[in-house]
């Protein structure tokens, strides 16, 4: 059994409590990503030792960020947990995934040279969009990948930035 302590109180959730509690009626699970929420946002600046200053506000909007967009993946995903780890392991593995890929994306934003894609002639642009596998490999980046894979595709094809620095 897990037992947190924030909001001044103890709170005492066992992982299938966590699952029951995100899968419960609306309620209950307010609370429960309320309380998920802030474990992370008090968690959070922790990942960030030594990155960016972790108490400025672009820091805080950041982790705020994350933490919002943690919760509706562990929501949508909440079949994928296994219980090998705490629950709140869990959603936190994912969230500083997401907070490192964040921080990846700003800081090669920040270096990418403008203009990084040489324009394409008109006459070459009509006839690659008649191309059958370009528009097949289009319909898969529009449709198939999520946002992340399409923004880490993007960063390593575009701002040529490495594999590992995606991941």
């Amino acid at each position: 059994m897990m037992l947190y302590v924030y909001n001044k109180f103890m709170v005492e959730r066992t992982n299938s409590k966590w699952v029951d509690d995100l899968s419960a009626e609306v309620e209950r699970q307010l609370r429960a990503q309320e309380e998920l929420r802030t474990l992370m946002f008090r968690s959070l600046p922790y990942a960030l030792d030594g990155k960016v200053a972790a108490d400025d506000l672009a820091s805080k909007a950041l982790i705020e960020t994350v933490s919002g967009t943690t919760l509706e993946y562990v929501q949508k995903n909440m079949d994928r947990y296994d219980g090998q780890s705490a629950f709140t392991t869990w959603a936190l593995k994912i969230a500083v995934r997401l907070l490192l890929f964040e921080l990846r994306l700003q800081r090669w934003r920040e270096i990418a040279p403008e203009g990084v894609l040489p324009k394409i002639p008109l006459e070459l642009h009509n006839q690659l969009a008649k191309h059958k596998f370009l528009q097949y490999t289009q319909n898969i980046f529009k449709k198939e990948l999520t946002k992340n894979q399409h923004q880490a595709i993007q960063a390593m094809v575009m701002f040529r930035m490495p594999k590992e620095e995606v991941m």
